[in-house]
């Protein structure tokens, strides 16, 4: 069950993004607070991607693929009226229009994951069992490597600029 290891290591990046500041990085006090508070606003989107991710390579694989185009298209209209009103009123702030883009990542799991649940997968889709965490260490070591190259290259883009 790649969703526990995904889950997991969302729960460990969130942690780093709590305790980590900007400040360090030559930022002024206001820059570091503005955007540390942005950051912890966007921590459930690490969450939604651990669970979206799954759902759509599932779907994919399924050759479901209309339904994810049709379920996106939803969450993005929701998105784009959320962020339309948040716009048009000066007195929204940045934090508020980042929780509009976790409301469209939430929109877009909890329709992927209905749409599997509620019987769109009948042949495929049997219900949760243990047989889903059967070769789990083989993916923890294959998301480490993939986590650390990353790392690596967001790294390596960041001193380039």
């Amino acid at each position: 069950m790649d969703c526990a290891i995904l889950v997991l290591c969302s729960a460990f990046a969130s942690i780093s993004i709590r305790f980590t500041g900007v400040e360090a990085l030559g930022q002024t006090k206001e820059v570091s607070e503005l955007s540390g508070l942005v950051a912890m606003w966007m921590i459930p989107l690490h969450f939604s991607f651990a669970y979206q991710f799954p759902l759509q390579r599932f779907l994919q694989s399924q050759l479901k693929t209309m339904v994810i185009a049709w379920v996106a298209l939803v969450s993005v209209g929701s998105y784009t009226s959320e962020l339309a009103v948040c716009v048009q009123d000066a007195a929204w702030c940045d934090w508020d229009c980042a929780s509009y883009f976790e409301h469209f990542l939430v929109v877009l799991v909890f329709g992927l994951y209905g749409y599997v649940i509620c019987g769109g997968c009948p042949l495929t889709w049997t219900g949760f069992s243990m047989e889903a965490f059967s070769g789990l260490w083989e993916f923890v070591k294959l998301s480490a490597a993939s986590g650390v190259m990353l790392c690596l290259e967001n790294w390596y883009y960041r001193i380039l600029i």
